[in-house]
């Protein structure tokens, strides 16, 4: 269960694609305020991080809003592109995070992509133990 987590953060770019397709179009400061509540929950954010989180997300919001626009549709530009932003996103994270947080983050996002498109708002915390 607890590995159910941040991938979210992969989801939510992914969900921007899908969401910006279907028409049903947020805004930058939109998705990246709905991941940083999430990542908030999942990983016990406290303020300060959760400020630097929040940059972190919004700018790599940023980036792909303007991924979006440039490719005209294209999946493939969009994969190609939106990979580099979440590894680029990955390593501000980690500057950002306490090394236990961005740990399990990384866990997280590596263990179980699948099961987090099955969950919803934040799970009991079990993630510490």
């Amino acid at each position: 269960m607890k590995t159910q987590t941040i991938a979210i953060i992969i989801l939510g770019l992914l969900f921007s694609i899908k969401s910006f397709s279907q028409g049903k179009y947020k805004t930058p400061e939109q998705r990246s305020e709905e991941l940083t509540k999430i990542m908030t929950c999942e990983l016990g954010l406290l303020d300060q991080e959760i400020t630097k989180v929040k940059e972190v997300n919004l700018h790599a919001a940023l980036r792909m809003d303007s991924i979006y626009k440039e490719a005209d549709g294209k999946a493939s530009i969009i994969k190609r592109k939106g990979t580099a932003v979440d590894k680029e996103r990955d390593i501000l994270l980690r500057r950002a995070l306490p090394a236990e947080k961005y740990s399990f983050y990384l866990k997280i996002k590596e263990e179980d992509i699948d099961a987090l498109k099955k969950t919803a708002g934040c799970r009991p915390n079990d993630k510490k133990k």
